[in-house]
């Protein structure tokens, strides 16, 4: 196999640093999400102060919400439905000797057909009071009511998908609903500020917030995945720094081994980053 020399002797290297980095970036970010998540003491909803916060409640609502595919009484949910198709292809290649062969092959996939949602500001409640939630902008976390695959015999298949099929359809159709139930447990990280039309906290979208979580999980549950977040993005991206040099010199037809403070050199680079990473970030 012709290798282009000049392009894997440096671009190979270059794109096993930028994923590094990104791996880096983006391992530091869930680190220092943890981090808040672990220090931010938890504020009953008679407490809270402008700024940052957490609290832990149920979701309430005066109106709430109808869920689409389970009818859940909810404060948000969205829900999609996909059919499965399958089709043969038949298609020309010249062979190794120059001459034209043909050959078939089956694709296959799920295509959305319908989907939907919607969702509502709410209020989270616990032993001392309410806190209104203006959900828009927050990453959320809901539950998943439904995930069903089934076929025309069931009702679910056009009562709640369409009546038209997709091209090569299968006569399958996967139907996912997720959402936030009314009076379910939640976990909220975000900022506070005073509302508009009473003397009363709520807790909304700031740019300037590190974090703006609703969901669903426990505070513990939460936690630790930013933690494998940290740990699983930081490892991938030790491997991936020096594991480009070591990828180059093997198509190279290199031996390896001329190279290997290469890179021990890279891997140590990549560790010192992420410990300075890990304690700046701590720090802000």
């Amino acid at each position: 196999m012709n290798v282009d020399r000049p392009l894997v002797e440096i671009g190979l290297p270059a794109l096993g640093a930028v994923v590094a980095l990104v791996c880096l970036l983006f391992g530091l970010r869930a680190g220092k999400r943890q981090r808040l998540v672990d220090n931010l003491p938890t504020s009953k909803t008679t407490g809270v102060f402008i700024g940052l916060v957490e609290l832990k409640g149920t979701a309430e609502a005066e109106q709430p919400l109808v869920s689409y595919l389970t009818e859940a009484r909810c404060v948000h949910y969205a829900w999609k439905v996909e059919e499965s198709w399958s089709r043969t292809v038949t298609e020309t290649y010249t062979d190794s000797d120059g001459k034209q062969q043909t050959r078939t092959r089956t694709e296959s996939g799920w295509t959305t057909v319908a989907e939907g949602g919607e969702g509502i500001p709410f209020y989270l409640q616990d032993e001392c009071g309410v806190i209104r939630i203006q959900p828009a902008g927050a990453k959320l976390e809901p539950q998943t009511l439904l995930r069903e695959t089934c076929g025309r015999s069931d009702p679910l298949y056009y009562g709640k998908g369409p009546d038209s099929a997709v091209p090569d359809s299968d006569h399958r159709r996967r139907f996912v609903e997720q959402a936030i139930p009314l009076h379910a447990p939640l976990f909220v990280v975000g900022q506070a500020r005073e509302r508009d039309d009473v003397v009363a906290p709520e807790i909304v979208a700031d740019d300037r917030a590190p974090l703006f979580l609703i969901s669903t999980r426990s505070e513990q549950q939460v936690s630790h995945e930013f933690r494998a977040g940290f740990w699983l993005l930081g490892l991938l991206g030790l491997v991936l720094a020096p594991g480009a040099f070591l990828a180059r010199e093997v198509m190279l037809h290199r031996d390896p081994a001329l190279d290997q403070w290469l890179f021990v050199g890279v891997a140590l680079v990549f560790l010192v980053a992420w410990l300075l990473g890990w304690v700046w970030m701590g720090r802000r």
